[in-house]
This record gives structure tokens, C-alpha cells and sequence, in this order.
């Protein structure tokens, strides 16, 4: 069962443009140690089956994300060296608002992939910015 003690998801399979993204214009990376604020996505899933079969389409949204400048940290969580427990992504957005629409897009959100996740708002404290 999917417990999420922040956000309600819409699960449509299709992928909206990313909130935050200007349309008609090019992509553009934001600049390193931009001031926008950081919301961290914490996810367990327990089926790496279904984490496989999903994984494709998570890394074309993630590469999305990236491509637009928004992707501070994105990585498995693991219980050892090839045995992934989960997901942590850090994420550049104006609002937490903006930051749960744009996780909700993530095919692993939308398929269940996930047993258990949160949505919460971090700062950057380490390596310390210039």
C-alpha cells in the first residue's frame, strides 16, 4: 500500500510538460548552487520487478529533469552493493506545490513502484556553495 504523508498523486499516464518550464523555449540549465529551494523525494520500494520494468521511462523523466536544470541529486537508495531499497531526488523548485507536480510526473509515482515516500523541503548546507 502506497502511504505518502504529504501528497496526493494523480496517476495519468501521460507526461505534462514540467511545472516551472517555459514553453517554446529551449531548456536551460540553471546555474550551479542556484538560490531556488531544494525538495528532497525519500521512496521505498520493495519490488525490484517492478522497479525494472518501470525503470526506462523514470530515466527519460529524470534526464528531462536534468536537461532542464533542475536535478540537484538523483541515485538509488541501497541495503548493499547491488540491492536497491529505494530512491532519494533532490529537486530545484519555486514552492513545494511545484515540487509534488513534478514528482507525481515520475513513472515510478505513477506505476506504485514505490511502497512508502515523502516529500520534504531540505537545504544545502555541504559542500558549501561559493
Amino acid at each position: 500500500m502506497l502511504r505518502c504523508t504529504h501528497v496526493t498523486y494523480n496517476t495519468a499516464n501521460a507526461a505534462p510538460p514540467l511545472p516551472g518550464a517555459r514553453s517554446g523555449a529551449p531548456a536551460k540549465r540553471l546555474e550551479k548552487h542556484h538560490a531556488m529551494p531544494l525538495y528532497a523525494l525519500i521512496a521505498r520500494d520493495p519490488d525490484p520487478d517492478r522497479r525494472a520494468r518501470t525503470r526506462p521511462a523514470h530515466i527519460e523523466h529524470m534526464n528531462r529533469l536534468d536537461e532542464a536544470g533542475r536535478l540537484r541529486h538523483g541515485g538509488p537508495l541501497l541495503r548493499g552493493a547491488d540491492d536497491v531499497a529505494g530512491s532519494l531526488i533532490i529537486l530545484e523548485a519555486d514552492n513545494l506545490e511545484e515540487a509534488k507536480a513534478t514528482y507525481a510526473q515520475d513513472p515510478y509515482i505513477v506505476n506504485d513502484v514505490f511502497e512508502h515516500y515523502d516529500i520534504v523541503e531540505t537545504k544545502q548546507i555541504y559542500p558549501r556553495q561559493a
